[in-house]
């Protein structure tokens, strides 16, 4: 079955912390902070997901396929300790003979939001339960973020194919109960689900890595601006009970800031941007009283942006691709570019027990600026030339 392409990004990087990656996402640098195993994605963007058994062979045509959307950063942000709210569907649609589903309804509703859109991608072949959160943002808002999915983390229930990501069975989420059904309906077409969640719980701010700046010379220096309308996909914890030691990765979700945080600027080495977050533990209900019946998760997600930050000393990289000359007194701003992630960027209340993802990009709302100073400089980018997608840039 072919499916059309649409002019919008799938956005996913899995959150996790000492985990290797897969290898089409390498790790770019030594690990030797939380906050310094860097990756970049794959710029290919898919219109199609699939589903696959425990042992990697599609599902049977015909299984209901849902995606969710979550609230947006505002209402999130506004969210009180207690208050439910109704996840908005966004598609339904079934799998085909070889597993897959069409993403391009769900893409294109996201074109209609004016900022990424998290999202929770949900399954149910007959017991077996699929879940995963992600984003989705069309490519037209001007953000600047991978548009494949990073399997940092979690290639052994999602990862990348020819032209759909893949999901395995969720390991982490318990198999939904059986309720007495409300009317007659048939067992091999199951009603869709309807979704409710609640805020359980907030956790005191912790903080993600939103950027970095890499001088290699005396004289020069490194301005970082994390602007209002700036957005993270920051790494989400899922489990079936809620309980401290029972969370695994369980995909991305998105937040916006609502302040500019313009960091001091550095004048010397290797520095790592964080910005303050709140996150909380949310218990998601979705209900089919026709099929399947209940079933219940727990996550713990990103809320909102504080407005405080802070900077720590980081790692750097070695390598030296596409070097261009910036010459004395010359300044160097890159506001566009393929998102980075950094696999271990947040840590997660100690419930969770373990570190997730977060992943920023330079966009018009978030840049860099490298000032060469009284000499001449290079400008080197980590994966290409500085002016395209070149993941981290370094002067030197």
């Amino acid at each position: 079955m072919k499916y059309p392409r649409r002019m919008h990004k799938l956005i996913a990087i899995a959150g996790v912390a000492a985990l290797a990656c897969s290898a089409t996402t390498p790790v770019l640098a030594a690990e030797k902070s939380s906050f310094d195993q860097i990756t970049v994605a794959s710029t290919q963007a898919f219109s199609l997901g699939q589903l696959v058994t425990a042992q990697g062979k599609p599902v049977r045509a015909g299984v209901p396929v849902q995606i969710f959307a979550w609230p947006n950063s505002k209402k999130l942000a506004g969210l009180k300790v207690g208050e439910s709210f109704k996840l908005t569907e966004l598609s339904s649609v079934k799998t085909d003979a070889a597993g897959k589903f069409n993403l391009s309804p769900a893409l294109k509703a996201a074109g209609k939001s004016s900022e990424p859109l998290s999202v929770t991608v949900t399954a149910q072949d007959g017991s077996t339960p699929y879940q995963y959160s992600t984003e989705l943002a069309p490519e037209n808002s001007g953000i600047a973020r991978p548009a494949l999915l990073s399997t940092a983390g979690t290639a052994t229930e999602v990862s990348q194919g020819r032209d759909a990501f893949v999901m395995k069975p969720s390991k982490d989420i318990a198999t939904p109960e059986r309720v007495v059904a409300t009317r007659a309906t048939s067992a091999a077409v199951p009603a869709a689900y309807t979704c409710n969640s609640r805020l359980e719980t907030k956790y005191s701010p912790t903080y993600a890595q939103v950027g970095a700046s890499f001088l290699y010379a005396s004289g020069a220096s490194a301005d970082y601006q994390f602007k209002v309308g700036s957005s993270s996909s920051l790494g989400v914890a899922t489990s079936s009970s809620g309980k401290s030691g029972s969370f695994s990765a369980g995909g991305t979700a998105s937040i916006t800031s609502n302040v500019t945080l313009d960091f001091p600027t550095s004048t010397s080495g290797i520095k790592f941007y964080k910005a303050s977050v709140v996150t909380g533990k949310f218990s998601t209900i979705c209900q089919n009283m026709a099929g399947p019946g209940i079933k219940q998760t727990y996550q713990i997600r990103p809320v909102k942006f504080t407005g405080g930050m802070t900077v720590s000393k980081g790692t750097g990289f070695s390598e030296n691709h596409r070097c261009v000359k910036l010459l004395k007194k010359a300044k160097f701003t890159k506001d566009k570019t393929r998102a980075i992630t950094w696999s271990r960027g947040m840590t997660l209340p100690k419930i969770a027990g373990f570190n997730v993802s977060s992943q920023s990009g330079f966009t018009s709302s978030s840049k860099i600026v490298y000032a060469a100073g009284k000499k001449d400089r290079k400008i080197c980018g980590h994966t290409g030339w500085p002016a395209e997608n070149a993941g981290n840039i370094k002067l030197k």
